[in-house]
């Protein structure tokens, strides 16, 4: 055989397999690495909290503090992230009912009312206190 058929067939039989099966992990890897970071990134924006397009705080570290004012009718809502003293937000709305607040922050949010639950603080002011009847 000639120097040349020896050439075609070591390109034929050995190298053009190698990289048409080397296309194909490459392929196949790109593709199973596209749905999972699609997947990651559904996640992400699920359990997190976009403040804005650049902004996004995991809705775990987050607190929310809820100051209800019985005698104007109104609660002032802060959400803090847990490792910062300053406010991310400031809220108000016109209920002091925790069963219509919970779920216009969980909508002003966009999380679920039972990760605002899990995350909110009550206090009430306007309460009248009670005297003791003992001195």
């Amino acid at each position: 055989m000639s120097s040349k058929r020896w050439v075609y067939l070591i390109l034929l039989e050995f190298v053009l397999p190698i990289a048409l099966l080397g296309v194909t992990f490459w392929a196949i890897g790109g593709f199973i690495q596209n749905q999972i970071f699609n997947q990651m990134r559904w996640v992400q924006s699920w359990n997190s909290l976009q403040l804005s397009p650049n902004v996004e705080i995991p809705v775990h570290s987050i607190l929310i503090r809820a100051d209800i004012d019985l005698k104007q009718n109104r609660a002032t809502v802060n959400v803090f992230q847990l490792d910062r003293g300053e406010p991310l937000l400031n809220l108000e709305f016109l209920t002091v009912k925790p069963n219509q607040l919970e779920p216009q922050i969980a909508e002003t949010l966009g999380i679920s009312v039972k990760e605002v639950r899990d995350r909110i603080r009550y206090r009430v002011h306007g309460v009248h206190q009670r005297r003791s009847p003992h001195p």
